[in-house]
This record gives structure tokens, C-alpha cells and sequence, in this order.
């Protein structure tokens, strides 16, 4: 064979070559472009729910808190009234005592059933004998609906009808009324809110718990920490997803609490119980103001927003914590392994 027909040989082959890499690259693509039609296709019912229940009636909120509606007798569509809603807010007094009361009650409730929650868990997780009684016992507060929930407190803590006052009285004890003071009414529905949804924070934070490697908490003990040092630097740094997850969640139900407030103290004494969800509910339904009612729903969804923020950015340092963690346990477990083989 000459040199030539040697040429057109391995150029007729290298020809062949990139045809077929040509024609398994056209195949690939059509098989990305088939698998990225079909999961947009799975999405496009999901993104269509969301822009009916959640996109359309908060454009349509923010329309309405640009308008008077309802406001000295006008009815749906009334006149435009630009930004006078939202200014109203900011110099409503019944307002700011809700956003003050609400704000207390958010973090005392969160921070107390994340941390009741939470310590539960770790006695669950290091007692085999107490996790069945936790799992069940714990359980039932947080299948009873809030309404059943308010009544339930209402026939302890009632000052006339509670059953509180008559064992305060069998004992020859001064009786109280939590709920009739301004001083102890947000205090004590905080203390009826952490009651029922410490067993939520319980269940999560034992679920993750159990996804944690217990090799990462041998390897601490082999490198003599203690059982303390273990919890403080080791499981908690672990846990800090799931405890960020749990703030975010009591965080949103804190700001749409309404039964208990409404069943026990109805807002009162006063403004001590106002709530913004008890607020919102007078503002459109008792003064059939729904302009500015729905600037106050605004105002607390861009809140909402803002706290949900600074909360991922919270949680992405503990991420960065965590891993730094994950490599230091992981050294010290290979500088172990070297130690005892040596």
C-alpha cells in the first residue's frame, strides 16, 4: 500500500471518527433537552399552583393596600390612595403595640420550645428508656388543634372558671389572674404556646439527631473530650441545620398565631395581647377598613421576608462551622488511626 492511499486510509478513519463523536454529542443533547422538557413539564403544574394560590392574591393584596376600599363606606375598588395606608400604619398606636407584643412573643415562644425541644431530644437520644416514652407521650399536645388547645388552657388559668384557682384556694393560696394583668397575659400565652409545640421541635430535632454518623462523637471521645465537650462541640455544631430549620418554622407560626390569643384574652387586657393577625382581623372585619388592612398584610410579609434572610444568612455560617468541624473530626480520626498502628 502506498503512502498515499496510507493518508486517505487514516484520514477516511479520523473523518469516521468525528462523525460518530458528532453524532453521540447530537444524541446526548436531545437526551438532556428530552430530560430538561420533561422535569420543566413535571414543575409546570407545581408553578402554576403557586402563581394561583400564592403570586396572583399578593399582587392583588398589594393592589387593594393602594386603595381605600372599604374605607368610609366605599365598596371594593374604590379610589386610589398611594402610600397613606402604609404611613397610617406607622402612626397607628394599636399597630405598633401588636408589632411589640409580636415580636416578644416570637422569640420568647421560639426560643423556649427550640430549646425545651431540643434538650428533650439529646435525653432521648443518650437514654434508650426514656425515647419511647418521649416519642409517645410528648406527641399528643401537638395533635390537638390550637382552638382545642385555647379552651383546654382556658379551663386551667380562667380567673373565675379555671380549675388553677381552685387548687390555689384548696391550699389557702391567693388566687391569680394571669390572663387580667397586663404585666402576666403575653407571658402566660407564651408559656401556653410553648406547651404545645415543644413536641414539633422534639420530633425534629430527634429526627436529626439520629442522621448524625456516631463515629464523628467516637472519634471526639477518642481524642478525650468529654460527654459534655461532645455535646458543646460536636453535636450541637451538627445540629445547628435542623435547630436553624425549627427557628425558621416557630418563627412563621408565631407570626400567624391567632386561636389562643383570640380564645383567652381576645387582645386584651387592653392592647398587652395584641397580636397582628388579631389587628388585621379587627382592621378588615370589625372596621371593614380592607385598604388598610391589607397594607398591614404587606408590611408583615415584607417583614416576614426580612427575618427569613437574616435567619439563611445565620444558618449559612453555622454550614461553614459545621464543615470546618467535619474536616478537624475527620484529621483527628485519620491522626488516630496512624497513633495506634504505629
Amino acid at each position: 500500500m502506498t503512502t498515499s492511499e496510507l493518508d486517505g486510509a487514516e484520514h477516511r478513519g479520523a473523518v469516521a471518527e468525528l462523525q460518530g463523536r458528532g453524532a453521540a454529542t447530537a444524541t446526548h443533547r436531545r437526551k438532556r433537552r428530552g430530560s430538561a422538557a420533561f422535569r420543566y413539564g413535571t414543575l409546570a403544574p407545581l408553578a402554576v399552583l403557586l402563581g394561583v394560590l400564592f403570586v396572583y392574591p399578593l399582587v392583588e393584596l398589594v393592589h387593594l393596600a393602594l386603595t381605600k376600599t372599604g374605607s368610609g363606606g366605599t365598596g371594593l375598588g374604590g379610589p386610589a390612595a398611594g402610600l397613606s395606608n402604609f404611613t397610617a400604619a406607622f402612626h397607628d398606636p394599636t399597630f405598633q403595640a401588636a408589632v411589640v407584643n409580636n415580636a416578644w412573643f416570637i422569640v420568647g415562644s421560639s426560643l423556649l420550645s427550640t430549646a425545651f425541644g431540643v434538650a428533650i431530644a439529646m435525653i432521648a437520644f443518650y437514654s434508650r428508656r426514656l425515647r419511647r416514652v418521649a416519642q409517645v407521650v410528648l406527641l399528643w399536645p401537638a395533635i390537638i388543634a390550637p382552638v382545642a388547645v385555647g379552651v383546654l388552657w382556658w379551663m386551667i388559668i380562667d380567673p373565675q372558671f379555671g380549675v388553677l384557682n381552685d387548687i390555689l384556694k384548696a391550699v389557702g393560696l391567693p388566687t391569680q389572674g394571669f390572663l387580667g394583668s397586663t404585666h402576666t397575659a403575653l407571658a402566660t400565652l407564651i408559656v401556653v404556646d410553648t406547651w404545645h409545640w415543644t413536641p414539633i421541635c422534639f420530633i425534629l430535632a430527634f429526627a436529626a439527631l439520629q442522621g448524625i454518623d456516631t463515629q464523628l462523637l467516637e472519634a471526639a471521645r477518642m481524642d478525650g473530650a468529654s460527654e459534655l465537650g461532645v455535646v458543646r462541640r460536636v453535636l450541637l455544631p451538627l445540629l445547628a441545620p435542623a435547630i436553624g430549620a425549627i427557628l425558621v418554622v416557630r418563627v412563621l407560626m408565631g407570626t400567624k398565631v391567632f386561636d389562643e390569643f383570640y380564645l383567652l384574652t381576645g387582645g386584651g387586657p387592653g392592647t398587652a395581647t395584641t397580636v397582628l393577625s388579631l389587628d388585621i382581623r379587627n382592621v378588615f372585619f370589625t372596621q371593614l377598613d380592607f385598604g388598610y388592612g391589607a397594607a398591614l398584610g404587606v408590611l408583615v410579609a415584607a417583614g416576614l421576608i426580612v427575618v427569613a434572610i437574616c435567619i439563611w444568612i445565620f444558618r449559612r455560617a453555622w454550614l461553614q462551622s459545621r464543615r470546618r468541624l467535619v474536616r478537624g473530626v475527620a484529621f483527628t480520626r485519620s491522626r488516630t488511626v496512624v497513633r495506634s498502628a504505629s
